[in-house]
């Protein structure tokens, strides 16, 4: 069957008893070696729940069931899809741990989701990406097979022959003006430090200390990683700090260059959250 070009539209008809359901997207069956690739990217681990929306046949969710022991849900709106699902799943002896929803999927409730995996067509893609943001939890990974989600670029890529993978991890939203107190040396420095972030990247400038300097900022999931360089009698003393957000709140560690680690507690200023996406 002949992969559909990037940014195309096809709307298919199907008819379930009186109703014709128009699908947005055809089935396109995707390689199993490229099904096995795309779940190896995901780094799934005990506990992950995998959900496909677009399922197809379900050998995504089949797959993942049989070789990584997770529960998975296919979502998929043509019933002759499902049913071709229930009968492989039979086939596979994984029907206890995959279940199949006939819906739209932008019906579905993810937020039980981990892991999202889609072969859809770009701009279904495009109107996805504020859901997937909504209602997964940071750190769930979504993988596209040949598709892309325009700006918000892809934390890794590859490509295997004709076919091109995408993956991403979903950040928490770190924006905002955040405070927090440090003990340093015979002083405790009080920091307000202003993040800004657009998908998974950001930028943080530090309003106080005016002696204190961003040197790096990485988000990936819940977790934050800041260096800060602190000068001190003519001296940059670094500062490494490392912390989960919840809420409003971050709880870490951070270490100034050459003593231990110490506790670290921030807290985010009120109404001070901006949208990332």
């Amino acid at each position: 069957m002949e992969k559909l070009p990037c940014k195309s539209t096809a709307i298919i008809e199907t008819v379930r008893g009186n109703k014709i359901l128009n699908l947005d997207v055809p089935f396109v069956p995707t390689p199993l070696e490229i099904v096995n690739e795309m779940l190896e990217m995901t780094h799934i681990r005990p506990g992950d729940r995998l959900y496909d929306l677009g399922c197809g046949d379900g050998r995504i969710v089949i797959t993942a069931a049989k070789k990584y022991n997770i529960d998975c849900i296919g979502v998929d709106l043509d019933p002759r899809r499902i049913q071709e699902c229930r009968i492989n799943t039979l086939k596979a002896s994984v029907s206890d741990k995959v279940t199949f929803l006939q819906s739209d999927l932008f019906d579905v409730d993810l937020r039980e989701a981990s892991i999202v995996s889609i072969y859809l067509l770009s701009n279904i893609n495009l109107k996805l990406r504020s859901k997937l943001f909504n209602e997964l939890r940071p750190g769930s990974r979504v993988i596209s097979h040949d598709f892309n989600m325009d700006r918000w670029l892809a934390d890794k890529s590859v490509s295997r022959g004709n076919h091109s993978l995408f993956l991403w991890t979903i950040p928490a939203n770190m924006s905002g003006n955040w405070r927090w107190t440090l003990p340093f040396f015979s002083e405790n420095l009080k920091f307000n430090i202003e993040i800004k972030q657009h998908f998974q990247k950001a930028h943080a400038s530090i309003i106080t200390p005016e002696n204190a300097l961003v040197k790096a900022l990485s988000i990936c999931g819940d977790l934050i990683r800041l260096k800060l360089q602190i000068i001190s009698n003519r001296h940059r003393v670094p500062v490494h700090l490392s912390g989960n957000i919840t809420g409003d709140k971050i709880k870490g560690r951070f270490r100034i260059s050459g003593m231990n680690y110490e506790n670290w507690y921030a807290s985010r200023e009120k109404n001070s959250k901006t949208n990332i996406i």
